[in-house]
């Protein structure tokens, strides 16, 4: 499978879809999800010290979507 999206050198790969499970992609690049501006609501109703609260992202940014490797 081939880097798809509008980022990619070889070792960082942007792709709309993910890879998917026992592929090569997992540990030989980094493959990054974009995250788009919005609102959403984050914490957890059952803990007081992570009540929910509202976060806004105002800049598009890009999120591993798996860990990160030694070799990579």
């Amino acid at each position: 499978m081939a880097p798809q999206g509008n980022l990619s050198n070889g070792a960082v790969s942007y792709s709309a879809n993910s890879p998917g499970t026992g592929s090569t992609y997992k540990t030989t690049y980094l493959v990054l999800k974009r995250v788009d501006p919005g609102t959403f609501m984050m914490g957890d109703a059952s803990h007081v010290s992570s009540p929910f609260h509202t976060v806004t992202l105002t800049k598009v940014f890009y999120l591993g979507v798996y860990e990160v490797t030694q070799q990579q």
